[in-house]
This record gives structure tokens, sequence and C-alpha cells, in this order.
């Protein structure tokens, strides 16, 4: 795989690297980053630490399952795959504390905006179909597999088979989001969805304030890994026309190689790395692929249209009756296990 790629060099001028003996220039030197009242050595230890996503990478094991299902599937139904359309009506739950991340409609809307423009040219269309706030303390830390991150979803989620649900507010450990896979939702439907640090939404500080978070984990949401996932060897991304990475990137570099024994440059613009909001502007073409791929596999309600008049556009949705609050949420699937991947190749 990706073997078609080849290798783009590049020349770095005497002038653009030279340090006089003894000066550090301003631009190198290192500076504490701070994101979510914690503090970090630099912005370099905080991508380090994890905290530019909490979604975990699942196993080689899946990861292959996946692929092969989704890959068996479309072309059985080549004929819809090739014109489908997806519609995803989004439901924003506004978790707060007070004033404490309540985050205006306004942000909201300009939020799915970022998305639509992120997404655009990729068959994916989205939709704000209700903004919910609700003003719960317990649950303003919304901490990846936490007792909080439960509740919540537990009493929040609305038919997610059809719906994305998002959830905003903060969290103990300055994450910026974290999300499902698309292949989780048949075994715990309760814990579908992303959920976004709230300053992650257009209008927060720098830099990663630009709205590219919720891009990032719907990415994810709709099957994506990251583009450094599985490293320079073995699987990679799983993506043919990203190139293979070592490691994220931090900040917004004009060029990046972590993989040289491996052809091309790493994607240091492309929406599944770590770069700076302002750096992220693409998904590939392959990564839009598999994203239409896995939405007909495991998110089939979100299909509106193929292009024959197979499919009809679904109406705006209306929030089903709700979901008793003492509903327990499914535990997280062992994505190690036998038994999840046979789950995924029957789906």
């Amino acid at each position: 795989m990706k073997s078609h790629l080849t290798r783009r060099r590049f020349l770095v001028s005497c002038a653009s690297c030279a340090v006089t003996a003894g000066v550090v220039p301003a631009s190198a030197q290192v500076t504490s980053f701070t994101f979510g009242g914690r503090t970090f050595a630099s912005q370099q230890a905080f991508v380090a630490a994890g905290r530019r996503c909490g979604t975990p990478t699942p196993t080689a094991e899946v990861a292959k399952a996946v692929v092969q299902r989704a890959e068996g599937l479309v072309q059985q139904q080549s004929g819809v795959f090739a014109n489908a359309k997806f519609v995803v009506p989004c439901r924003f739950n506004v978790i707060h504390n007070g004033t404490d991340g309540r985050v205006t409609e306004a942000r909201v809307a300009e939020q799915v905006a970022v998305m639509n423009k992120d997404f655009e040219g990729s068959s994916f269309t989205f939709r704000l179909d209700r903004i919910e706030y609700v003003e719960q303390a317990e649950w303003f830390n919304l901490d990846f597999g936490s007792e909080a991150e439960a509740a919540a979803k537990s009493s929040l989620v609305r038919d997610p088979e059809s719906i994305l649900n998002i959830y905003t507010g903060s969290n103990s450990e300055s994450l910026l989001g974290f999300a499902t896979f698309p292949w989780e939702l048949a075994e715990t439907p309760l814990r579908d969805g992303v959920v976004l640090h709230y300053d992650t939404l257009p209008g927060g500080p720098a830099p990663y304030g630009l709205g590219k978070t919720a891009t990032h984990e719907i990415g994810h949401w709709l099957g994506l890994h990251h583009t450094f996932a599985f490293g320079c060897d073995g699987l990679g991304d799983q993506i043919d026309d990203t190139p293979f990475e070592a490691e994220p990137t931090t900040g917004c570099p004009t060029e990046r190689d972590s993989c040289p024994h491996r052809p091309g440059s790493d994607s240091i613009t492309n929406f599944m790395n770590y770069s700076d909001d302002a750096c992220l502007r693409v998904f590939s073409p392959a990564q839009v692929t598999r994203m239409r791929q896995l939405s007909l596999v495991f998110r089939p309600k979100l299909l509106v249209a193929d292009g024959g008049g197979g499919y009809s556009p679904v109406p705006p949705s209306t929030p089903p009756a709700d979901v008793p609050a003492n509903t327990p949420i499914e535990p997280k699937p062992n994505l190690n296990s036998s038994d999840a991947i046979n789950n995924i190749l029957n789906q």
C-alpha cells in the first residue's frame, strides 16, 4: 500500500536555517503552553501528552477487519456508492457550569459552517438540528471514559443511528476532544458521538480556536485514523494517498518528513493530523472515499440519495422520547476481542 507515492525532495537555504553561534532565535525559544486551565512546558509537550485528541487507535486486527468489511460491501453495492450523498443532522448538547462553557448559539452555528466548509466536496453535509443547553456541574468535566461522560451521554443521546450527537464541555485533562468510531455504533449506541472542549469552537483561543477539532473528531466518527496511526511501518493509516508518518505534527511547519525511508512527506495540512487549526485544510481523496465507504456500511441512515431515485431525503428530525436518566451506558467495547472483530465483519 502507498507504493505509488513519490518522494518530494526539497532544499532549505542556509539563510533560513543558520543560527549565530550561542544565539537562539526568538522563534526557536520554547515557551510554556496553557489550555483548559493547565500549563504544559511547551505546545510540543501538550501534543506529546495526547491532549490534542483523546480518540484511541484501534488494534491492527480491528482496523483491517473494518476495511475488509467496507470494501466488500461497497463492491456489492457499487451503484449506490457511486452517487451516495449523506446528510448529518447535528444535535449540540452544550453542557455548562453557570456561564462557564455556555457557548452562544452563534458560535455553534459558526462551528457547523466550519464543518460544512471543511467537508465541502466530500458528499457529506451537516445540518444543525438542535441546541440543548444543559446546566449540570457534575457533567461539565467530560473526561474520556469517566462517570460524567457516561451519565451525560446516557441521558442526552438521541437517535445515534441518524443523528450526530455532539457534547461540549470541559475536562480535567485539557483534552481538545474525542470521538467514537462508526463500527462501535451497533454494540454501544449510547456512547456514540463527538465530545469537544468548548474552547475549540470558533472564537476560542489560538491555536485551537477555529473549529477544526470538530472536523478532526468527525473524521474519526466517520472512520478515519490519525495520519500517523501505526507509525512508519505496518498499516499506516490505511489510506493510500497519505504518506506514512511516525508521529503527529505540532504547530505549522513548512514541510516535515518523519518517515524518511518511506515515500512522501508528512501530511501537515491534513485534518487528521495534529497541526494548528490555521494549518489544517484538507481531507485526501482516499480519505473521503473511506468515510463514504464506512458510512454506507455502519451509518446507512445518513444516506439520503444515491443519485438514481432509490432513496428519499429525510425530513428534519424531531427529538425522540427521553432516555430515562437511570439508563446504564454500555461498557466500552474490547477492541482486542475476537467477538468485536466478528461483529464488524458481520454487520
